[in-house]
């Protein structure tokens, strides 16, 4: 191995920069960058000229000499202890300025200003330098005229006054007006000890200021979820305590950051309490919100998920119902959806008028608030099909009642038969209506059940079935979790069981006891589905129908089912590049958020493939946390190389990658 050195005698600061190290072997090359820093200094260099030495009285004025020559002329600035640079016609704290001969005025010297001054002196052929050092001495030593306690005086996150004790000068007398001094801190905003300096004639007091600080806890959990209906309200609580009083602030999904003192949206607002409030909730509003709690002291943050659900309408009662009525006799058509947001209701008459909830229409027809139509005296002009939709901002549903109008005798005998359509119906409680899906003629006569449940039934005519509906309470489950749906039997009175069936959100219809999608779907005994491992694709609505012995009920429950799930995101990742000197750890970060957890691995430079797993793992010099960091202990040149994190669920994919340099 050879070694190849680049050696500079004079460094100046143009020197400064990025140099490269470039090393061939036939094709191939290896590229070494290194940074250079070139800082000013004002102490005197090796075999730089040393004026005499510049004493000086603190708080009198001195000037330290400089003068130079040159063609063309040079161009002169000084260094100054502290590093600053001071050059003709620039402003520099304290009032040092450069005098037309190049000495360097200082108008008013403390104690901090001794030190070593360099003077430099440039132009296009070459430089010189000259140090000159300034030695400042005290006109006279103060001594405490009275007793003060040297103990340590608190304060937090307020503002305190120290009072000092009286000087009094050794050369002079004292005297009557003589008054004490203090120092007023305005707002202790310090998290360790302090020393403040009470400064009176040319001396100065010591004493200590503790600022009693603590850094923000919160009071919440460091992690939520949170699951909304679109359109709903969202209201997110951050609560935190420590000293002085943290500031909260809202960090959104779209980086963009809110206070309670800050500007507001019509729909997201911070209360003075640090709560979050979204007024209408979009599904452009989900994702991670971050709250903050910050002082001088520190800070500290929980964060809440967000998940929006949007759910097309439903529709509870039948998509189509028939009903046949004589002259005069009043209807109720009963129209009632759920959905995220709520849906809108509307029902389209057969001249194709759109009628709302709350509107009357030519003084006989009428929509209550619920959705349901009445018409108070139905006539011959009433017959045709009458439409309700129900929509929001993800899709729409239709149901469609159609109604006939007879006379005569044929009208009257069916009027006993239709009496209780013409009646209002309870929300769950329909009328004998005769269902597409099923139709029944009038004449038919019921087969006997093959358990009789209750008295035998009559000859005669058989009426439709009684269809009872109601709408179960919204199921959300994690991707990848079993879904489990109850279809529990109907409560009304008399009503048995005798078969029942569930409709797949794809349409697939299974039995009592059959399975489907290679033993995923499975109806149980008891009239229960389950779901193994469902996944974002068996979202939707889920309908369990049970008919009775007697064929006379169906009891008709739609179970709207979300799955939550969202492709993996490396919020947490390594640089681009990173660089570490031999022996010295390097960490590489891999941190992801993901539903369902994914699966982190890191693929190193040879090519192996390195799992995280729920306990910590060694393979040479590499330790993996279960949190996914990648950590190379004691580096050398063999390690240098690509390194990439991969998170994977089954719903996506993300890669973070860093080139790592052993130099």
């Amino acid at each position: 191995m050879d070694i190849i050195t680049l050696e500079s005698k004079l460094l100046l600061k143009p020197d400064a920069g990025i140099y490269y190290c470039v090393a061939r072997a036939g094709r191939d090359v290896d590229v070494l960058p290194l940074h250079l820093a070139v800082e000013e200094s004002s102490v005197p260099h090796l075999g730089e000229q040393v004026g005499p030495p510049v004493t000086g009285t603190v708080g009198e004025p001195v000037s330290l000499p400089c003068r130079m020559s040159g063609s063309p002329e040079p161009y002169l600035s000084w260094i100054l202890p502290n590093g600053n640079v001071v050059r003709r016609g620039t402003a520099v704290p304290g009032g040092l300025t450069i005098e037309t001969n190049g000495s360097l005025y200082l108008p008013n010297p403390s104690l901090r200003d001794g030190g070593h001054y360099r003077c430099t002196a440039v132009n296009h052929y070459g430089r010189d330098a000259l140090s000159v050092q300034l030695i400042l001495n005290s006109q006279h030593i103060p001594a405490l005229r009275t007793s003060f306690p040297r103990g340590p005086q608190s304060a937090a996150g307020r503002s305190t006054r120290i009072r000092a004790p009286l000087l009094r000068d050794m050369n002079e007398g004292s005297g009557d007006g003589e008054e004490s001094h203090a120092l007023c801190v305005c707002l202790c905003i310090f998290h360790k000890l302090r020393v403040f300096f009470a400064r009176l004639l040319h001396g100065r007091l010591l004493t200590t200021l503790e600022v009693w600080t603590r850094p923000p806890r919160m009071q919440l959990a460091s992690y939520r979820e949170a699951t909304i209906h679109q359109g709903g309200e969202v209201h997110l609580e951050c609560q935190a305590d420590g000293v002085p009083a943290p500031l909260l602030s809202w960090v959104l999904p779209d980086r963009s950051v809110m206070t309670s003192a800050g500007p507001s949206t019509s729909r997201i607002s911070v209360d003075t309490n640090g709560t979050l409030h979204i007024s209408v909730t979009l599904p452009s509003d989900r994702g991670v919100y971050r709250c903050v709690a910050s002082n001088s002291a520190g800070a500290a943050s929980t964060s809440v998920r967000v998940h929006v659900s949007s759910l097309p309408p439903v529709i509870q009662q039948p998509r189509e119902e028939h009903l046949l009525l004589s002259p005069g006799r009043p209807v109720y058509a009963h129209c009632s959806a759920r959905g995220a947001p709520p849906p809108t209701l509307r029902w389209r008459i057969p001249d194709g008028t759109l009628v709302r909830p709350s509107q009357f229409l030519h003084g006989n027809l009428f929509v209550l608030t619920n959705g349901t139509l009445h018409i108070r005296k139905v006539g011959p002009n009433d017959s045709g099909s009458y439409e309700c939709t129900a929509s929001n901002a993800v899709g729409t549903d239709k149901r469609t009642v159609k109604l006939k109008i007879e006379g005569g005798a044929e009208g009257e005998r069916r009027q006993g038969e239709q009496s209780l359509s013409s009646k209002p119906a309870s929300p769950v409680l329909y009328p004998r209506i005769s269902v597409t899906e099923k139709p029944r003629q009038s004449a038919v006569r019921l087969p006997a059940p093959p358990h009789p449940v209750g008295p035998p039934s009559s000859t005669g005519t058989a009426s439709a079935p009684t269809v009872i509906t109601q709408t179960a309470s919204l199921v959300s489950i994690i991707n990848g979790e079993t879904l489990h749906l109850p279809c529990p039997a109907s409560q009304t009175p008399g009503f048995t069981r005798g078969s029942f069936t569930w409709t797949m959100p794809s349409g697939k219809v299974l039995s009592q006891g059959e399975s489907g999608d290679s033993g995923r779907y499975l109806v149980q005994e008891d009239g229960a589905l389950t779901v193994q491992q469902a996944s974002v694709f068996d979202r939707g609505t889920y309908t369990c129908r049970s008919t009775s012995y007697d064929s006379s009920s169906v009891s008709v429950i739609t179970v709207p089912v979300i799955v939550i799930a969202y492709p993996p995101r490396i919020t947490t990742g390594p640089s681009p590049v990173t660089y570490t000197r031999p022996g010295v750890a390097v960490e590489l970060p891999c941190l992801t958020i993901a539903t369902p957890r994914a699966t982190v691995t890191w693929e190193t430079p040879d090519l192996m493939q390195l799992k995280v797993m729920a306990q910590p793992r060694i393979y040479g010099n590499r330790y993996l946390s279960p949190q996914g960091s990648l950590v190379i202990q004691k580096p050398t040149s063999m390690d240098t190389g690509f390194y990439k994190c991969t998170a994977k669920n089954v719903i996506g994919v993300d890669t973070k990658a860093t080139y790592l340099h052993v130099i």
